[in-house]
């Protein structure tokens, strides 16, 4: 988003119109000190002046996160409470509010409330999904059903996989969809041009789909290796655009299609590359075929022919249906619902170890779905989006009451600090790895552990902002001693903070070109997204 409003306002994330606050970003605004004569180096002599009026919400426009401002909202430190005061009369646009954690369903809502009684803001809640959280909210457009069925993109189709997860009421006795098979099913869908897109639950998943497609397919231009390529012939990954790695990949001599694999073991800057690099070889109607994990369901512009995506919530469905036929290239597009098995020995499938753990969500889907679709078994794009997401949602909250009614509690009651306790993010155990690839890359990380040595902490801080895009963020779970083994034969930079360098030449047994970072013989738990 941040791209689109710079192209369009002709402006730069830092300016006095614009802020870019996340965590990838370098949070700064530009020009301080400029009404009252003082240059910039003596605004930053004492204080980071830039950094704090940035933080503090000051620009005429703000991107940032759900975390930074529900939990500024519900208990704010002493630096989140900076950007209060710029809330007041202020429009705040919550962009897919459906991707809040659930237990948040009670709390966001009563957020929201205090944003438009107390400060005076308007609030727009912007899905496809709309869940239903906000009380006594008013629809911008009249009829919006309407509009579904005026623009139909594409069509849906059950899987037998999904259908009998559907007719067995989500029982997970059933029998779910071989990775074979699936490669099967994907590669008949590319052959002979044409894309498709297969998003999965997990990273194991996405990886042992990659790779039985590529055993179905024989030969594939691998986008990772191509991209490898590249990066040996420039300093940084910078250097390496989409439209350059869809040029190298339509002219390697690889086989006919195209095979890109997604997921977040790929460095942020890698992923950027690859997506904008998928937009290119599809507009150039290069065959496509790309698996991927939910990464791709929100903010991605990115269209396929046919899209293929595993058995989750009502919400990830239509979300994912959204990169099928996105800019109606074609008269209508196909999305496709299976149920995935269980990746190499592990016992749950995919969607059951990320959707049934503690409110069981696959069940509600399969019932919503059972409800909303055609005596013939068919299901429309507006009977999905429209119903089955009204069904999803009304059976969550009445069936099933999402939600902590103690986090509400909260606000009402007063309790700082316990709201100040509560995180938008699982508070899994994790490490970050800089992962270097390039000459620079190395040299990056070279002075990050000069500046520790000697203390220079003003260059660590910079240092640590500019390698934000290299480093991959790896949970490390309780009682997981293989991956902790792992995480400790890397290279410490920070090692109060967590982070640790990988240099892809001295282990390349932790580093795939296809799927990225990796931990040699990894267990279960830290797959998942």
């Amino acid at each position: 988003m941040v791209d689109e409003v710079e192209t369009i306002y002709d402006t730069d994330a830092g300016s006095r119109l614009l802020t870019a606050h996340h965590h990838l970003a370098e949070t700064t605004l530009d020009g301080t000190g400029a009404d009252d004569g003082a240059t910039a180096d003596t605004a930053d002599l004492d204080d980071d002046v830039a950094g704090m009026l940035a933080e503090g919400w000051r620009a005429g426009l703000t991107v940032t996160t759900f975390v930074q401002l529900f939990e500024s909202l519900a208990g704010p430190r002493n630096r989140q409470s900076m950007k209060l005061p710029a809330l007041r009369d202020a429009v705040v646009v919550l962009d897919e509010p459906q991707s809040l954690p659930i237990d948040w369903w009670k709390l966001a809502p009563r957020l929201v409330e205090l944003l438009t009684e107390r400060y005076g803001a308007t609030v727009i809640a912007m899905t496809a999904t709309q869940p239903d959280l906000f009380a006594g909210e008013t629809e911008l457009v009249d009829d919006p059903g309407s509009y579904f069925e005026a623009v139909e993109r594409v069509s849906y189709r059950l899987d037998e996989s999904a259908a009998r997860y559907v007719n067995d009421e989500g029982s997970g006795e059933t029998d779910p969809k071989p990775y074979g098979a699936a490669a099967s099913e994907l590669s008949a869908a590319v052959d002979g041009g044409g894309s498709a897109l297969a998003i999965c639950n997990t990273i194991e998943s996405a990886r042992e789909l990659t790779d039985r497609v590529r055993d179905e397919l024989g030969g594939v231009t691998d986008v990772g290796a191509v991209y490898a390529d590249l990066l040996d012939a420039v300093s940084t990954a910078d250097d390496v655009t989409g439209d350059a790695l869809a040029d190298a990949v339509v002219n390697a001599s690889g086989g006919d299609v195209a095979l890109l694999h997604l997921s977040t073991r790929l460095r942020p800057v890698d992923r950027l590359t690859f997506i904008e690099a998928a937009k290119a070889l599809t507009d150039r109607e290069r065959p496509l075929l790309a698996v991927s994990t939910q990464l791709v369901e929100a903010g991605v512009d990115i269209s396929f022919e046919r899209v293929y995506r595993d058995l989750a919530p009502m919400d990830g469905i239509v979300q994912a249906a959204g990169r099928c036929n996105r800019s109606f290239e074609r008269d209508r597009g196909r999305v496709t619902v299976w149920w995935l098995d269980a990746p190499g020995e592990q016992e749950k499938t995919p969607g059951e170890a990320v959707y049934n753990r503690g409110t069981s969500l696959l069940p509600v889907t399969a019932a919503a779905l059972r409800t909303t679709r055609g005596d013939d078994g068919s299901l429309t794009e507006t009977a999905v989006a429209t119903d089955a997401v009204d069904e999803y949602y009304r059976r969550l909250h009445e069936d099933r009451d999402v939600g902590s009614r103690a986090y509400a509690d909260y606000v009402d009651d007063a309790r700082g600090d316990a709201l100040g306790q509560l995180s938008l993010i699982d508070q899994r155990r994790s490490v970050d790895v800089l992962v270097c690839r390039t000459e620079t890359e190395r040299a990056r990380a070279d002075a990050i552990r000069d500046a520790v040595a000697t203390h220079e902490f003003d260059a660590l801080r910079a240092l640590l902002t500019e390698t934000k895009p290299l480093r991959v963020s790896v949970p490390v779970y309780r009682g997981d001693e293989a991956a902790a083994d792992a995480i400790g034969r890397l290279t410490p930079l920070v090692a109060d903070d967590g982070l640790y360098e990988l240099d892809v030449r001295d282990l390349p047994n932790y580093f795939d070109e296809t799927t990225g970072f990796r931990i040699p013989e990894s267990t279960v738990d830290h797959q998942f997204l």
